[in-house]
């Protein structure tokens, strides 16, 4: 019972804080800032996709990017010092990846994951792209639409086959 309110209250606790990140009206030409890709962040979900399709995707981007540095993150590997008592990733944790200076973060989520999210907006890349649509949207500012039910490796084709595009 005490994990089940903890975990309720770590969803409430990033929920209001996502939701309190206004979304930027910058304008940006995306098109520049994906030509100048040095960094990627890609957030792997737990269970939709396989190492293989995210080994294939990530040679996809080393393809399109040849001279770029691929970190990965998926929300299982935080370890307890990672963390606060709630859950939440810790400050140091946060600046470590923020000072990683990423350039794209690309979320592989199928539903919108709080904690992933909240590291993509914390991460502070200019460019923060997500697979699915969703609850977050806001912390987003690239998605590339595809067929509600195409398979995960095709949307992850599509993906590259939009950033070879853009990068041109």
């Amino acid at each position: 019972m005490k994990e089940k309110i903890k975990e309720l209250l770590l969803e409430k606790y990033l929920d209001f804080n996502l939701k309190a990140i206004k979304k930027t009206n910058k304008l940006c030409d995306f098109s520049e800032k994906l030509k100048s890709i040095q960094q990627i962040l890609v957030i792997k979900p737990i269970n939709s996709i396989d190492d293989k399709s995210l080994q294939s995707f990530i040679s996809g981007l080393y393809n399109i990017y040849p001279n770029i540095q691929v970190s990965t993150f998926t929300r299982s590997s935080l370890r307890k010092n990672d963390i606060n008592w709630l859950g939440v990733p810790n400050n140091q944790y946060l600046k470590n990846i923020h000072k990683l200076k990423f350039d794209l973060v690309v979320d592989l989520n199928i539903h919108h994951d709080t904690i992933c999210s909240y590291i993509c907006k914390l991460s502070d890349a200019p460019l923060r792209l997500n697979l699915k649509s969703g609850h977050y949207d806001h912390v987003y500012n690239l998605h590339i639409k595809t067929n509600f039910n195409s398979p995960i490796d095709d949307e992850l084709r599509n993906i590259l086959r939009y950033l070879k595009t853009f990068s041109g």
